[in-house]
């Protein structure tokens, strides 16, 4: 590092500036590099400007929580929004894709997933870590280092993981492993979700893989089958279905106030107060506003998030 002293004469002090400006942009700047020490990208973060280390080609450009492709900047051109303001937070966030809503990456205090959901360990990622005046995120088997003595930008550092992912191909080779590892269960996993406190024997639920239902009920008029998409009674047609777009569960058929939306680790009742949402924090899914443990759940293995939404907001019993 260079190092900068006090001087008397006009010289010394344009000297100074010098060395503060150079000090200033070196901190300003990013690069990233592989476990060997090569460089592979390069961030600018007062531009938002990621580039190629060796082409010095501009790959996204990014805005406030917008990543744009190369170097452009009108909204035709966006990619990503980020979901979250820190990857070290507890509350997390998501990287979505513009063409269609859907969480790309999840992520929590520090560590991401591929896709909307937390609970897949299959789709599990990496994580990142600090160290001194450097950040490290171990993706696959490629380590990568954020050099820098600025802090480290949010949507710039989730970009990277977006370039890297799409550049190796890591999210196919996650999905397929996750299809191998699954082979004896459903794409959709299998798990159960419970009441922590209180009398929770009837409020202890169990899910299939394609049914959700009491574990110790008996009436199958309360069982709701998943699909994906849509989510419905599994042995009754009575119209009144679920969609499931990757981030909003709502009715199929007529509008009412059964929305649910699920915002970073966060769901919540659209037409609500602020008490009808819910925080997921491991496989923990607790009340967001209030420090009392009455309505606590705890989860165990893989549960899509819309049938988490229909245990935590009674709509299933």
């Amino acid at each position: 590092m260079v190092k900068c002293a006090f001087f008397n004469n006009k010289t010394a002090i344009l000297l100074w500036l010098l060395c503060a400006i150079h000090l200033l942009s070196t901190a300003q700047n990013i690069s990233v590099k592989d476990s060997s020490g090569n460089a592979l990208l390069s961030i600018d973060v007062i531009s938002g400007l990621i580039k190629i280390s060796q082409s010095e080609e501009v790959i996204y450009n990014t805005r406030g929580n917008l990543v744009f492709n190369g170097n452009a900047s009108n909204k035709e051109e966006i990619l990503f929004m980020l979901k979250g303001t820190d990857v070290f937070s507890k509350k997390g966030g998501s990287l979505i894709l513009n063409s269609n809503s859907q969480a790309i990456f999840t992520f929590t205090k520090g560590k991401v997933w591929l896709g909307n959901s937390i609970f897949n360990s299959s789709l599990y990622m990496g994580a990142f870590e600090k160290n001194e005046n450097k950040t490290i995120f171990k993706l696959a088997d490629t380590i990568l280092l954020f050099e820098t003595e600025a802090k480290l930008n949010a949507v710039q550092s989730i970009a990277v993981l977006a370039y890297f992912v799409a550049t190796y191909k890591i999210d196919e080779a996650l999905i397929e492993a996750a299809k191998t590892n699954n082979t004896n269960t459903t794409a959709l996993g299998q798990g159960t979700i419970r009441k922590l406190w209180g009398n929770a024997s009837n409020q202890d639920f169990i899910w299939d893989g394609k049914v959700l239902k009491n574990r110790w009920g008996f009436n199958d008029y309360e069982q709701w089958a998943f699909d994906g998409t849509n989510l419905y009674r599994a042995n009754y047609d009575t119209g009144e279905d679920f969609v499931w777009d990757g981030q909003t569960l709502q009715r199929k058929y007529g509008a009412d106030n059964s929305v649910f939306v699920k915002e970073g680790n966060s769901l919540r009742s659209v037409y609500s107060n602020t008490n009808e949402e819910f925080f997921i924090q491991g496989n923990i899914v607790k009340r967001a506003w209030t420090t009392i443990g009455t309505d606590e759940w705890e989860t165990n293995g893989d549960i899509p998030v819309p049938i988490i939404m229909m245990v935590v907001f009674r709509l299933v019993r």
